[in-house]
């Protein structure tokens, strides 16, 4: 008889029904990841309940924040479905996804929120002779009693993520969190300059955007004061697309993104292409690394855009994505075409006989050299790759220095180089050898080699108001990055002072004002204590106005505003925790940026000396704090070689 195996038991099931409340926390996942995404949808809600005014208040900490409108109301069935996946009054069947006008129809929102924070709603219909107040918390069965309030609605959003830990994990310093807050809330208000919006942060008015405003206004409030004062606005219509809005002038630009704004029939949104195609637009008149200011404003039939391709529905898809970047490139391009961008030139008047300043000793001071060697007025000129820039009376390529190389004239300058025939063609310059003595290839050899000559290197020329030569003896010759080489000069001497903890600091005879941009702002509060351990005493002074009272001797008289804003530039909009270990450097290394010499700067031969002998200090100072080189060094077989003398 053959024993049969006995019957395996049979295996428990593995599939089963998720419970409601986690799918609604699941859900909050994707539609509510940060406490800006959820202020987003609470915003849009307002906007589609026809709301003409919306309050925004966010607490310390960003996890708490109340959303108030004017809007329609809600009655109470309204309100009981408001909270339910699903569940929504803006469409009905799966075709008016693509006639879709309103910001958003999932029904998930306010679920998702109530699933993973404490939620109360007050609502009041105009029809309606009292409010109704909904508490919800956790996905939990929500209460609804009657209550007294004004027509519309107010969301008040209480500890999110309390029951979804993992999440808090995630979120950033409530400084960096309030910075993406106030980005939403300004994309949503210059979606709708007819719609009032009121900005709230730690229990104190931060922004008032008045209803009814034009573009150009609302983005007067927005930008920085230095780029919303000479918009450019676009226009343009290119096969059914639509682009307008405004765009910066190519003389006011950032080192980021940051104020670049995209909207899409009325939704903003990100889509890769765009930025390039405007950036395209102003290919030759940027400086690189820096980037133009915009609102751009795209409207088309709703069934060229899928706004579905994402669930927070900010990331697009065009369905003829070439025809909308180019329509914004052409857009642009034809504005600033348009725009005047030539050039202006003002003069100033200036004392007859302006009174002679002597030099710091510590300082080069080169602007005012060229006002007290020169009768000839200053002139400022706005050019539209550097900005602004101050010049003397015009000088040729190569400045030498009175007594050597060529003959000056009366004021002590050399006279203009005269132009080349029309035919002559600069030759192309041959390779230059590397040094034969590996000595002269190592930074702390090359100081070494030109502190043991019998005379110092001695500096002969400003080449094109930028390069410092010296002549290093029978060792040929050093070319200096005038601007390059002081940074790292001030650099260091500040570094040395920080370690000493021995930071001398200049207060300012008259404190210096700084209107700074919402999201600037909001950017700068967790600088301002570093700032100050640096010798840099900012304070607000209300609103977006900053006061700089004091900064450190060795950066006196540098141009603090524009330190400022590269700063926020710099770390402002970056997770500031990772920053931190590195924030007196950074600091200091901009700093020393904005204080030391600039190309186009006139130096005295006094002054470029001084240059040079600092660099014979240490090796360290043949790097700026970038790491770009600050010299370089043409020994004298390299000159022998150029000429021919060598083989």
């Amino acid at each position: 008889m053959t024993d049969v195996p006995p019957t395996a038991p049979a295996a428990e099931p593995h599939i089963h029904r998720l419970p409601t409340r986690l799918i609604n926390q699941i859900a909050a996942g994707e539609v509510v990841v940060r406490p800006a995404a959820a202020i987003k949808e609470l915003i849009e809600n307002s906007l589609d309940a026809g709301a003409t005014r919306i309050d925004v208040a966010v607490e310390e900490d960003a996890l708490n924040f109340t959303i108030r409108d004017d809007g329609c109301g809600m009655n109470e069935a309204d309100l009981r479905l408001s909270i339910e996946r699903h569940a929504t009054s803006k469409i009905s069947e799966f075709d008016d996804l693509a006639r879709l006008t309103t910001r958003g129809f999932r029904g998930e929102a306010l679920a998702a929120i109530a699933a993973v924070a404490r939620v109360e709603i007050i609502t009041r219909r105009a029809d309606e002779r009292e409010a109704l107040r909904l508490r919800a918390s956790g996905g939990r069965e929500p209460t609804v009693n009657a209550t007294a309030a004004n027509t519309g609605t107010t969301i008040i959003v209480r500890d999110l993520f309390y029951n979804t830990p993992a999440r808090l994990k995630f979120m950033k310093s409530a400084v960096s969190e309030w910075g993406h807050c106030l980005q939403t809330i300004l994309r949503q208000a210059l979606t709708r300059p007819d719609v009032g919006f009121a900005i709230r942060w730690r229990g104190k008015p931060y922004l008032d955007l008045p209803a009814n405003q034009a573009l150009r206004d609302r983005l007067a409030q927005i930008l920085p004061h230095e780029a919303a004062a000479g918009l450019i606005d676009v226009d343009s219509t290119l096969q059914g697309v639509r682009v307008w809005g405004a765009v910066s002038h190519p003389t006011a630009t950032r080192r980021d993104r940051r104020f670049q704004y995209y909207f899409a029939n009325g939704r903003p949104i990100v889509h890769r292409p765009l930025p390039f195609a405007l950036e395209e637009a102003y290919r030759g008149l940027l400086m690189t690394q820096r980037y133009p200011l915009a609102a751009i404003l795209i409207e088309m039939p709703g069934d060229m855009i899928d706004v579905n391709v994402h669930p927070t529905k900010e990331e697009v898809r065009f369905r003829e994505e070439p025809l909308v970047a180019g329509a914004v490139h052409r857009a642009v391009a034809e504005a600033l075409r348009g725009a005047n961008l030539i050039p202006t030139l003002t003069v100033p008047v200036t004392p007859a006989t302006p009174p002679p300043v002597k030099p710091s000793p510590e300082k080069i001071q080169p602007a005012v050299v060229s006002q007290s060697t020169s009768p000839i007025p200053q002139a400022t000129i706005f050019t539209q790759d550097s900005g602004l820039r101050t010049q003397d009376s015009p000088r040729g390529q190569l400045d030498f220095v009175p007594g050597f190389g060529l003959p000056t004239t009366s004021t002590g300058q050399a006279p203009a180089p005269t132009s080349p025939a029309p035919d002559h063609k600069p030759s192309t310059p041959y390779a230059v050898a590397p040094p034969a003595d590996p000595a002269a290839r190592d930074e702390s050899g090359l100081i070494e080699r030109l502190r043991s000559l019998p005379n110092p290197p001695r500096a002969l020329a400003q080449v094109g108001e930028c390069y410092i030569l010296a002549e290093a003896g029978p060792d040929g010759m050093i070319l200096v990055d005038q601007h390059a080489a002081h940074e790292k000069f001030l650099y260091l001497k500040f570094m040395r002072e920080a370690e000493r903890r021995a930071i001398t600091v200049q207060p300012l005879l008259m404190p210096h004002t700084i209107e700074l941009a919402p999201t600037e702002a909001a950017a700068i509060e967790p600088l301002l204590a570093p700032l100050r351990d640096a010798g840099f005493e900012v304070e607000p002074f209300g609103g977006g106005t900053f006061m700089v009272q004091s900064v450190p001797t060795v950066f006196d008289g540098m141009n603090v505003e524009a330190f400022i804003r590269d700063l926020i530039d710099d770390v402002g909009g970056g997770n500031l925790g990772r920053e931190i270990q590195r924030l007196r450097e950074r600091i200091c290394a901009r700093a020393a940026c904005r204080a030391a010499v600039k190309s186009g700067d006139h130096l005295t031969r006094e002054e470029m000396q001084r240059l040079v002998d600092q660099l014979l200090e240490t090796h360290e100072l043949l790097r700026c704090p970038h790491g770009r080189p600050t010299t370089l060094h043409l020994t004298r077989e390299q000159i022998d070689r150029q000429f021919g003398r060598l083989g």
